[in-house]
């Protein structure tokens, strides 16, 4: 095939948009020869050649491996079922890449050629980490937007949340799915493009048409410097409403408890005390909030504190008797029940000390 019959090919729709404009690494080739007959500016910024200097390469002067090699890869692919081929490319710096090249039979004008998609491993690998790390293995349900805003991935939890199989999403438009018909987001999507990050809280569509309320962050999906989609967060709402309000309520149950309850930190730090602990103590919150208990109240009792810290360390509590006294002249006892809050490696985050008068 000649340059010129590319040439005129090329004012067509299908090069402009489908190969020459691309922003993916392409070349045509002749399958008989490996001669390079057509290469796109991209596979030209790509290989450091200028269009005349990469037409004028055989493909295997660009890739390193040997004719033997070449084909025991071919051989490997075709026997894992993939039409994914693992090579060397050679820049024109001399630096050698490792590439993933996909190759499809094309037919232009009386001829059969081979269509090339060249994509940098380095890339590629840095994505599948990230999807690896971040996306499959999140809580939040995930989902990520290519070029076109197709679906090109979801994640379980985002099945899950929204009632949808794998299948009925990949390569659909999100917008078909989730947005309420009263809803335009076109700006959201259109800000990640622009490298930018939106975050609202807003309603989204169940499979089974019930509206849910989410926090949904947009977040521009680049590997290397670009953009080449959208990722899209979304966060159940309902649930942290539920714990809002569950939060809420125990804590009216504490503030309104006979008991004086007082939270501390890993370091004993004073964080919050109830009424009934402020009554009992004659201490009210704000002469001792975000000081140390030990120098503010343990020291005004009969305890054995290191013994009684070592205690609650190796058994995760401490309960007993103790007398209390603010100044020399009232001294009170109480019952004192120390609990510990720990994270998920075991690590004290919190003290909560229960006082009951006796």
């Amino acid at each position: 095939m000649e340059k010129e019959s590319l040439d005129s090919l090329s004012k067509g729709q299908f090069f402009e948009e489908i190969i020459e404009n691309n922003k993916h690494v392409m070349l045509i080739i002749d399958p008989e020869s490996g001669k390079i007959l057509f290469a796109n500016k991209a596979a030209c910024d790509y290989y450091q050649y200028n269009y005349h200097e990469l037409i004028s390469l055989s493909i295997y002067e660009i890739n390193i491996l040997s004719i033997e090699e070449i084909d025991q890869e071919m051989k490997k692919a075709k026997s894992e079922q993939r039409n994914l081929f693992n090579f060397k490319h050679q820049l024109k710096s001399g630096e050698v890449r490792n590439v993933e090249v996909i190759s499809r039979p094309i037919k232009i004008s009386r001829g059969e050629y081979l269509l090339s998609i060249i994509m940098d491993a380095h890339y590629n690998n840095r994505l599948r980490l990230m999807l690896n790390d971040v996306f499959y293995k999140s809580a939040d349900a995930i989902v990520l937007l290519d070029q076109s805003k197709n679906i090109f991935a979801v994640n379980e939890s985002f099945l899950k949340l929204f009632g949808y199989s794998k299948d009925e999403l990949i390569n659909q438009r999100l917008d078909d799915f989730l947005f309420p018909d009263f809803m335009n987001v076109e700006t959201h999507y259109k800000l990640a493009y622009e490298g930018k990050i939106t975050n609202l809280d807003t309603v989204r569509r169940k499979k089974d048409g019930s509206l849910i309320e989410v926090n949904v962050m947009i977040v521009p999906f680049i590997v290397g410097e670009e953009i080449i989609g959208a990722q899209v967060v979304y966060r159940d709402n309902s649930v942290q409403k539920k714990l809002d309000h569950e939060m809420q309520l125990l804590k009216e149950i504490l503030q309104n408890s006979k008991d004086g309850v007082l939270i501390k930190d890993d370091k004993m730090t004073i964080l919050w005390a109830n009424k009934s602990f402020e009554n009992l103590t004659g201490y009210k919150l704000e002469e001792i909030i975000n000081k140390n208990s030990i120098t503010c109240l343990l020291n005004k009792t009969d305890l054995d504190f290191d013994k009684t810290l070592k205690h609650i360390e190796n058994n995760g509590e401490w309960q007993g008797k103790i007398s209390f006294r603010k100044n020399e002249k009232i001294k009170n006892n109480f019952w004192l029940h120390v609990i510990t809050l720990i994270d998920k490696k075991n690590d004290i985050i919190n003290y909560v000390a229960f006082l009951k008068g006796i």
